[in-house]
């Protein structure tokens, strides 16, 4: 749960203060009901399909591979590397904030299956939430 609040707390600021700077991974800024599929199909890969390839390379694999450098060194090698393979630098501080939280959650519970949860629970909130207040 802190990890959501964090996260979005990070990402509403940054909103706010870099407000005119285009979003690298932005979702569209209106809706189209025509194109109702062409979104659901969207939803599932960014919220199903995407969070459980990525956590398991990173909270997966790269964690374990880190893990005997202590467990410090896992979340935070793990978090860099999920941040930078997003490609974005606007985001920098909302992707690096989550990648440490699921790191910690990693940790703590010794599974990557409730950060698959969490993730795409992010992931499908965001854009549910940005076709709900989309302008146009």
């Amino acid at each position: 749960m802190a990890t959501l609040v964090a996260s979005y707390a990070i990402s509403y600021l940054e909103a706010g203060l870099v407000s005119d700077a285009g979003r690298e991974q932005g979702v569209p800024e209106f809706w189209d009901p025509t194109r109702i599929g062409a979104w659901a199909a969207n939803l599932f890969a960014i919220a199903v399909f995407v969070p459980i390839f990525e956590e398991s390379l990173t909270r997966g694999l790269g964690y374990h591979l880190l893990e005997p450098l202590g467990t410090r060194a896992a979340i935070v090698v793990t978090a860099v590397a999920f941040t930078l393979a997003h490609g974005v630098i606007v985001d920098i501080p909302v992707i690096l904030a989550t990648g440490i939280g699921l790191g910690y959650m990693r940790a703590s519970t010794g599974s990557i299956y409730p950060c698959i949860a969490l993730h795409g629970f992010f992931n499908g909130f965001g854009l549910v939430v940005a076709a709900l207040v989309a302008r146009g």
